[in-house]
């Protein structure tokens, strides 16, 4: 927590940045934000707190030098004692947090602005309910190893734009990097049945929506530096739809790949669907697995894997 300047008394901070961590070392954007907190200290008088939360990381990730580096800035360094799960370990953070607004940042992001801390302490003075800064992709691809997550990462920036955004307020809801009042926070939360990979922010958006609180999108993005192997985002990838076919029908309609599995159902084309995907999985799976992935095949291969989870 920082120190007000003039009177030097602790005060609360306007915003509690939350960033979840698990197997990563997020060091350089604790040390970036830190930084950022100083400025909003200096400029505006306004204090910020910093809290890491570690949901029971594995040895050997570099997880003691986060936690070293978040003594030396004064951060607060919370931990799990057992893996808690997506949403469950942000809402305990949530709850360790004291700030006006809950400030969530993944840990593989990249702080690429100096005035990003900055941005998001205008719109808390002015009061918005929750404030999405949007997510920029990598530029380069490290190797071809890496191409899927690349791809489908350069595909996804034109919805990802804030006119997009805008336009579709609660479908694109990403908690990768956004902002949202401590007392709107307190009475939503994250759905804690997303304990594995995916959906838990559409469904945020959907409960955002159902509740009829609105969506600020804003121009203040973070790049994603967490791009994983062909394979394991293949893995995640099928980890998310069983979590989606888990949550029910609300929830599937309100997703893309939800909404066409509705489609093909009416039309009795799901079992016809479901027959493709078993006959073409493992030419499928090479192709995206490769150096040269189709995102069209991506696309097709959801659709098919998420419909043969109600064989």
């Amino acid at each position: 927590m920082t120190e007000n300047n003039s009177s030097n008394q602790v005060t609360r901070p306007i915003i509690s940045i939350l960033i979840p961590v698990y197997n990563y070392d997020c060091s350089a954007l604790v040390k970036a934000l830190l930084t950022q907190c100083d400025s909003l200290r200096v400029h505006h008088n306004a204090s910020c707190e910093i809290i890491v939360g570690d949901d029971a990381s594995d040895k050997g990730h570099g997880i003691e030098h986060v936690k070293d580096v978040c003594e030396a800035g004064h951060c607060r360094f919370f931990a799990e004692e057992k893996h808690a799960g997506r949403a469950r370990h942000r809402n305990n953070m949530a709850r360790e947090a004291t700030g006006e607004y809950l400030l969530f940042i993944d840990c593989d992001a990249i702080v690429s602005h100096d005035d990003f801390l900055e941005k998001y302490y205008q719109w808390a003075k002015h009061g918005e309910d929750v404030v999405v800064g949007g997510i920029a992709a990598v530029t380069s691809l490290p190797s071809p190893d890496y191409s899927l997550r690349f791809r489908y990462e350069q595909e996804a920036t034109s919805i990802r734009s804030v006119r997009y955004r805008k336009a579709h307020e609660y479908l694109h809801l990403s908690t990768f990097n956004f902002m949202i009042k401590r007392d709107i926070f307190t009475r939503i939360r994250f759905d804690e049945r997303c304990r594995n990979y995916g959906f838990e922010d559409t469904l945020f958006g959907l409960q955002l929506k159902q509740e009829g609180i609105h969506i600020t999108h804003i121009d203040n993005t973070l790049i994603h530096n967490g791009l994983d192997t062909n394979d394991v985002f293949l893995n995640k990838t099928e980890e998310s739809l069983r979590t989606l076919h888990s949550l029910g029908a609300d929830i599937q309609r309100f997703t893309h790949v939800g909404a066409s599995a509705d489609k093909l159902k009416k039309w009795n084309m799901d079992a016809s669907c479901r027959a493709f995907y078993k006959l073409f999985r493992r030419a499928m799976r090479s192709n995206l697995c490769g150096d040269n992935p189709s995102m069209t095949l991506f696309k097709l291969y959801k659709l098919g894997y998420y419909c043969s989870l109600n064989a």
